[in-house]
């Protein structure tokens, strides 16, 4: 159960495979990997040394019950980096994560080689918001967690892939899985409380990839490409018939992607 201290806090991370290294930065109240599947996680470590982490508030980390912000994860993935005497790294940000990876690579330009934000927005939206404050009421109502995830599931998954898989999901979420809620409050919380702070992302010299769905209600292509415009000379990508875990609908197409963009290959060789 590696640990290490970093700003102040224990975090738990994972290591695989060998190479230059990426690191992994999940979205709101995930763990190091909820949503990185293992089949994406062995395609990376083919040619990189893969970073894993869980989030302050989540899995096997500290879960301190104080104010958390944005930045305050991103000074997170900088001291998980010095602990482990990474000097620089690729950074993958999922969600919240593509918010932490932005604001690391506005704050540590030295320490970032290339960023990719996967199905992530600047500032959260609306209607995401609202969907967020509905979940944390229903967990303070005692629901059972089976049925809160499955009121969820339209939110994160595309049609398509609801209508193929729906009775695995569902279950797969009967057994109880008991979480903290400080997690998912405390990011919640930092999410909301970065509203007016994204306009620093302008600043942002790393190269740059965004991964979006068109059915992502969580966060709309739209909000995505608000995002990719903030910094100069990024791009961007969208799957189709695709929602919010697109990296759970499309695992193959998610690590070949993730590769192709962080491997550039120059007179047939690859440059890492």
């Amino acid at each position: 159960m590696p640990k290490v201290i970093s700003n102040n806090i224990s975090l738990y991370y994972k290591i695989t495979g060998k190479g230059y290294p990426i690191v992994l930065i999940s979205g709101a109240n995930g763990d190091h990997q909820s949503v990185w599947p293992h089949s994406v996680v062995d395609v990376l470590a083919m040619h990189f040394q893969v970073i894993q982490f869980d989030h302050r508030g989540v899995g096997q980390s500290d879960q301190p019950d104080v104010p958390y912000s944005i930045e305050m994860m991103a000074d997170d993935v900088a001291g998980l980096m010095q602990a482990l005497q990474v000097q620089k790294a690729h950074l993958i940000g999922y969600s919240m994560g593509g918010q932490i990876a932005a604001k690391f690579a506005e704050k540590y330009p030295d320490k970032i080689n290339k960023m990719i934000a996967c199905v992530s927005y600047a500032n959260i939206n609306t209607h995401t918001r609202l969907f967020g404050e509905i979940l944390l009421e229903l967990h303070e109502l005692n629901l059972a967690e089976s049925v809160i995830e499955k009121i969820g599931l339209p939110w994160i998954f595309s049609n398509q892939f609801l209508e193929k898989n729906f009775s695995s999901l569902v279950k797969s979420h009967e057994e109880p899985q008991p979480k903290s809620l400080i997690g998912f409050k405390r990011h919640f919380a930092a999410q909301c409380a970065f509203k007016y702070e994204a306009e620093c992302f302008r600043n942002i010299k790393a190269p740059t990839l965004f991964i979006a769905g068109d059915e992502d209600l969580i966060c709309p292509a739209a909000d995505v490409k608000k995002f990719a415009d903030l910094i100069p000379d990024s791009q961007m990508i969208i799957f189709s018939e695709a929602g919010h875990l697109l990296s759970l609908e499309y695992p193959d197409k998610f690590a070949q992607v993730i590769r192709d963009f962080l491997v550039e290959k120059v007179s047939g060789k690859s440059n890492q």
